[in-house]
């Protein structure tokens, strides 16, 4: 047998066989799989369509390759009844429980507990009202257009905020954010009376005071601000700026000018 052509086959079948499985499991499933981890976005970005197309194209030969499986077992007299489908899961009916579970699954890892603690604020956000962490319309420092540019500065320099609204004759005639770079910029104009607090102030944004924190990040997003006044009724109850509902989830920030 040694040395024959039947033997020169065979041989070389059993090169092939393993050549191609290696092949296949290292660049058919490892390869892929690492790629996908490591660039999961780059790798749905660009494989998501070729790969919906290929479904599609070969989904025949799927449901026929399925069908034959099947057909295969009922031979043997073993029916598809789709039982295991119908394991039993632990089904959470409520935010509690959802709660409760992914504190459970918290404490057994290896997370700090400052990091668990905002992992269940980020939870909670959607619950929290913004009336609970605004600050009250009483402690609001606003610019006013009704004010001189020195009695701006002033209020300016004795509060170490980096944002302010401005307003009108009161905080309903709210017209604008002023931030602090626009201050700076435009210092000298603003002294001298060649511009107007109202030319540099960014478009207003207002919330109302039963907002959610989660709503209240997701309009600050939308409209690229981070400062909002708070309104019930038609009258300011507060304000709020995007680090307050930052600190909602991650907890008190420490400002050096605080």
């Amino acid at each position: 047998f040694a040395g024959t052509t039947l033997a020169t086959i065979g041989a070389g079948a059993l090169i092939a066989y393993l050549i191609i499985n290696l092949l296949h499991l290292t660049h058919g499933e490892q390869t892929p799989t690492y790629l996908g981890v490591e660039r999961s976005r780059m790798v749905c970005r660009y494989g998501a369509t070729p790969l919906h197309w290929f479904y599609v194209a070969i989904s025949p030969l799927i449901k026929f390759g399925d069908w034959v499986a099947k057909w295969t077992l009922k031979l043997f007299g073993i029916e598809m009844t789709g039982a295991w489908l119908e394991t039993e899961t632990d089904v959470i009916e409520s935010r509690g429980q959802l709660r409760e579970r992914l504190h459970s699954l918290l404490q057994e890892g290896e997370l700090p507990e400052e990091r668990r603690d905002e992992v269940l604020n980020a939870l909670d956000v959607d619950e929290l009202s913004i009336s609970e962490i605004m600050i009250p319309s009483s402690d609001i420092v606003a610019l006013s257009t009704t004010a001189t540019p020195g009695e701006n500065f002033e209020r300016i320099r004795n509060t170490p905020h980096t944002r302010f609204p401005l307003v009108g004759e009161s905080l309903t005639d709210f017209r604008g954010v002023v931030y602090a770079p626009s201050i700076i910029d435009n210092f000298e104009a603003l002294r001298a009376g060649e511009r107007s607090f109202d030319e540099i102030a960014a478009p207003t944004m207002t919330l109302a005071a039963d907002t959610n924190v989660s709503d209240a990040f997701d309009q600050f997003q939308a409209e690229d601000q981070e400062l909002a006044l708070v309104l019930r009724d038609g009258e300011v109850v507060g304000l709020l700026t995007a680090t307050d509902a930052l600190e909602a989830v991650m907890g008190e920030l420490d400002d050096p000018l605080d």
